[in-house]
């Protein structure tokens, strides 16, 4: 399924509207969770940023860059130059990070953490002067929205700038790679940043919780 920019729905889905099953295509039976009066059936839900970002959003973007057919592929000649460097970094970084980044020609075995790295801190070096123009500026949207985010210290200012700059990084996005790539992960990144307004907090999410656990047991 995709969510064209042109037949998005222009208002968030609200926990009232969700409670009145205002759109049934999205139920498929009562949820126990209907029961807590108090409880916000979309607001008090998070979602899941090392999924749709990390895993999902940030992953299909490289993807494109380095194996697609559709034209949106990078040179052969850059791509191993943005293989070098990726590769290069592993020496320079601070211990400071959990896991060292691999070179982008090991990407199939790549951890979350590891995209969250590439789009949070190297990937606007990484590609700089290799990756066209316009898919570089793309990239640079989603890159100052995640930054900003991950920073926390959310102000009003701060998220009407993170709202602008998705909307913008989506509209160009379906512009540059096609209606076809706006699938649901592309398409959540325009909820993710109303996170901080419904808890304040961002990247806050129990599996990277869990899976800190696991690594550690």
């Amino acid at each position: 399924m995709v969510f064209t920019c042109e037949t998005d729905e222009n208002e968030l889905r609200a926990d009232t509207n969700f409670r009145e099953r205002l759109q049934p295509e999205h139920h498929l039976d009562e949820s126990p969770l209907t029961k807590l009066h108090d409880f916000g059936l979309i607001s008090n839900m998070p979602l899941d940023y090392m999924h749709m970002i990390c895993l999902g959003l940030m992953r299909r973007l490289i993807l494109l860059w380095i194996r697609s057919s559709s034209g949106s592929a990078v040179a052969p000649k850059f791509r191993r130059l943005i293989y070098n460097r990726t590769a290069k970094l592993t020496n320079t970084i601070p211990l400071e990070f959990h896991r060292k980044p691999r070179s982008l020609s090991e990407i199939d075995n790549w951890k979350a953490t590891e995209f969250r790295f590439f789009l949070l801190y190297s990937g606007p070096f990484v590609l700089r002067h290799y990756l066209p123009q316009k898919y570089y500026n793309n990239f640079l949207l989603l890159h100052i929205v995640m930054r900003l985010l991950a920073i926390g210290n959310y102000t009003d200012r701060t998220i009407a700038t993170c709202k602008t700059f998705i909307t913008q990084f989506l509209r160009e996005y379906e512009s540059i790679y096609g209606s076809n790539e706006m699938v649901y992960n592309v398409h959540s990144s325009k909820h993710i940043v109303s996170e901080p307004e419904n808890t304040n907090q961002f990247m806050v999410v129990m599996k990277w919780f869990i899976m800190y656990i696991q690594a550690n047991t």
